[in-house]
């Protein structure tokens, strides 16, 4: 019984350091989310997670605020280790 919790121990481990990149990535972009979020809706439209095909190519965008001042697209990105 040890040795399975030991085994699945270190295979969730090796799981998040297989995918750590992409987690920071999630993690980022969750951040800059919550922080659009408290924008005043009446000025400001957030659009998260934008998704656009053009022929064959598909882009995301991570976010968009639209607002009288402009429109902002914002690239999250974790670099911290």
């Amino acid at each position: 019984m040890e040795i399975a919790i030991l085994f699945l121990v270190l295979l969730l481990l090796g799981a998040v350091t297989f995918f750590k990149p992409q987690l920071k990535g999630i993690i980022g972009e969750l951040e800059v989310a919550t922080q659009l979020y408290f924008l005043d809706k009446s000025q400001f439209t957030v659009i998260n997670d934008m998704v656009i095909k053009t022929g064959n190519h598909i882009t995301q965008i991570d976010h968009v605020v639209i607002s009288n001042y402009g429109i902002f697209v914002i690239e999250s990105i974790q670099m911290s280790d």
